[in-house]
């Protein structure tokens, strides 16, 4: 069974709304949509932009500031460092 597609469109205000439910939602809501097992995708109201990876990694900062666990330290600073191409090699190769 294919999850449920849920489609977010940001607003220039930072406001998030569901398209599916037409409803405003925030990263908890959406952070509940993918553990819930839905497939969800963050599109630019107006441009039509994926933002996907960029509210994904929004959620993990956010949820990195109650309870500081994940990446060592030491690898988001090489992160930070290194270049694109080197970012997504260490990140597999980490993962």
């Amino acid at each position: 069974m294919k999850p449920a597609h849920v489609v977010i469109k940001k607003y220039g205000n930072r406001r998030l709304y569901d398209a599916s439910s037409s409803q405003y939602v925030n990263l908890d809501d959406i952070a509940r949509f993918i553990r819930e097992g839905k497939d969800v995708q963050v599109v630019d109201a107006k441009t039509g932009q994926d933002l996907t990876r960029v509210t994904l990694t929004q959620i993990l900062t956010e949820d990195a500031k109650e309870k500081p666990t994940g990446l060592p330290l030491e690898l988001l600073r090489q992160l930070i460092v290194a270049s694109d191409d080197v970012r997504h090699e260490v990140v597999m190769w980490y993962l």
